[in-house]
């Protein structure tokens, strides 16, 4: 797959420097992980979306899991898939329908632990719609 993902950044265009970097960064994982979200043939874009929705909390569970078991993650949106072998080397010779990729979720131990930091207090990153209601009233 490193090799796929790198092939889609020469054709994008990125330098030799990122392709080969990407190229060693995804082939050096210990672990890879890919989640897919399929929907029932016929479903309606709103199905669709709660469907894509439900794989996305069970991706961040899935982190969070992992975490608590001592290993790091990191969830990719690449654009991997777009690349003619993607799915064959998934085992499929097309992609299934209804099918769409949610992530490639990268996993191992970390190397380091980065420490957490908080670039924003809760206040500027929250809205509380009461206090809006009320000065609307006012």
């Amino acid at each position: 797959m490193g090799e796929l993902w790198a092939q889609v950044l020469e054709r994008q265009g990125s330098s030799a420097a990122k392709v080969q970097a990407k190229r060693e960064q995804w082939s050096a994982s210990r672990g890879v992980a890919l989640l897919v979200c399929r929907s029932a043939p016929g479903s309606s874009e709103t199905v669709r979306r709660e469907d894509y929705a439900a794989c996305c909390c069970a991706a961040q569970n899935f982190m969070l899991h992992l975490w608590a078991c001592g290993l790091g993650s990191k969830w990719s949106t690449a654009a991997v898939e777009t690349h003619e072998d993607f799915w064959p080397l998934l085992g499929h010779p097309e992609r299934p329908e209804g099918a769409e990729l949610v992530g490639v979720l990268f996993y191992g131990v970390p190397e380091r632990v980065p420490p957490g930091r908080r670039n924003r207090s809760l206040a500027e990153v929250t809205v509380d719609f009461r206090a809006l209601e009320a000065d609307a009233s006012a």
